[in-house]
């Protein structure tokens, strides 16, 4: 892996089908006026965190070896959802 520096916002895949479901709701729909939602937690965490959380989490073998590998082309070091609702009038 890269030394994992990258920030990034995972999400569950089952949350992020709940917020589809709710945006559903077309009682909340106000025609010509869009309502735009970041979907994520909100909560920053680097690729190492996450690599090392979930493999203490799997009792994986081996070790994870930051730094193996250097950053790919183009790569954003910060992707972390605004979860705040955004309005467009």
């Amino acid at each position: 892996m890269s030394a994992g520096l990258q920030v990034r916002d995972f999400i569950a895949v089952e949350d992020v089908a709940r917020q589809f479901l709710l945006a559903l709701d077309f009682s909340a729909v106000v025609a010509g006026q869009p309502h735009i939602r970041n979907v994520g937690t909100g909560k920053a965490q680097s690729l190492l965190e996450f690599a090392q959380e979930w493999w203490t989490h799997w009792r994986a073998q081996g070790r994870l070896l930051p730094g193996a590998m250097g950053l790919r082309p183009g790569e954003l070091p910060r992707l972390v959802a605004n979860v705040r609702d955004v309005h467009i009038v």
